[in-house]
């Protein structure tokens, strides 16, 4: 496992980028964080819920919060956004990202509670999730993006990701970002492992 050095380099990072929501912490996943992950995705509205799983599912099945609790920075990385309410944790929001086998590149989704949309929660978690990418030495990060969730599709644009049409599926979009500085991404390919990168 090399989660420990990457994961304090990146809370130093990420921590620093609240300074004006002190409120708001951001932490990697714990295994007992199950509980309050699936608290927190019943608390979504249906909308939110859809965007982020792209059904309108009312609980998270056993398997997904299974996924959602490792913390390996290599594999599979989750990470907390939390404030504190009446002395216990409650969060906030979520990013995830999940490696694919040839290790270049990874899978990436981001979801914060509704009431707490539109304070830069899901730019602060994005960017930590892109440190803890880089320094787990990946090439880029990907996703899917339902077309009609353009806030998701304007944040997503401003935080430098691309977007392609999904070869699969007419309602989603591909959004991709190389997140190395020595890499730069000529196009998108979603059967591809290396992201179409090369050196820049």
């Amino acid at each position: 496992m090399h989660t420990a050095p990457i994961l304090t380099d990146a809370i130093r990072f990420v921590q620093g980028l609240f300074e004006d929501l002190p409120s708001v912490r951001i932490r990697p996943v714990r295994a007992s964080d199950k509980v309050a992950i699936a608290a927190m995705v019943a608390g979504l509205s249906m909308q939110t819920r859809q965007y982020r799983f792209f059904y309108p599912l009312h609980t998270l099945p056993e398997k997904i919060l299974e996924r959602f609790t490792h913390a390996d920075p290599q594999s599979e990385m989750t990470l907390l956004a939390y404030t504190i309410v009446n002395g216990a944790e409650t969060l906030v929001g979520m990013a995830n990202y999940v490696v694919e086998q040839a290790g270049r590149r990874a899978e990436y989704a981001v979801v914060v509670d509704d009431h707490w949309q539109g304070h830069g929660i899901a730019r602060r978690l994005l960017r930590a999730l892109e440190e803890q990418a880089r320094k787990a030495k990946l090439d880029c990060l990907f996703g899917e993006i339902m077309n009609d969730n353009l806030p998701m599709v304007a944040f997503a644009r401003k935080e430098g990701f691309s977007f392609g049409k999904h070869p699969d599926d007419a309602s989603l979009r591909v959004s991709w970002k190389s997140i190395r500085p020595a890499f730069a991404l000529q196009g998108f390919d979603m059967e591809r492992a290396d992201c179409a990168c090369h050196g820049a």
